[in-house]
């Protein structure tokens, strides 16, 4: 992760880019097709590794800060390409109907990040740190398109 963060002075603005990358495989589980359950077996997964990238912007001026930050969360976008699949299908392969189906560059990607659960500072019955008492977040945004 890396975060740049600018100050004006003249307008008395600051301006921020948070940057994540995270490297991460891809398992297929739970595939219905017209809503029939697909069996691609235990092992359906990209083929290798891949870098997912995600990148945050905030804006702050006159004390209010709007867009991503890490300590309140927010949106993050980016792309990922990715590889071919392999493993997939129990009774046929089933690998290149997937990777002609979701493999390639690139693909967009949105990433919504809650509120932070703090657990070294929950103080239980309470939700002040973002936290359940199960040290879950409190703040789980709803997924959107």
């Amino acid at each position: 992760m890396k975060s740049k963060l600018r100050f004006d002075w003249v307008t008395l603005t600051s301006t921020g880019v948070t940057t994540i990358n995270l490297d991460l495989m891809l398992r297929l589980r739970d595939v219905k097709v017209n809503g029939v359950p697909l069996d691609v077996g235990d092992n359906c997964r990209s083929s290798k590794p891949f870098t997912l990238s995600l990148e945050g912007k905030m804006r702050a001026q006159n004390g209010v800060t709007e867009g991503y930050t890490l300590a309140t969360g927010g949106a993050l976008t980016g792309s990922v390409t990715l590889p071919p699949f392999s493993g997939c299908g129990a009774a046929e392969d089933l690998d290149r109907l997937f990777t002609a189906s979701l493999s390639g560059v690139p693909g967009y990607v949105k990433q919504v990040q809650g509120f932070p659960c703090v657990a070294s500072l929950h103080t239980p019955g309470t939700e002040d740190s973002g936290c359940t008492d199960a040290y879950e977040p409190v703040d789980i945004p709803k997924p959107t398109r």
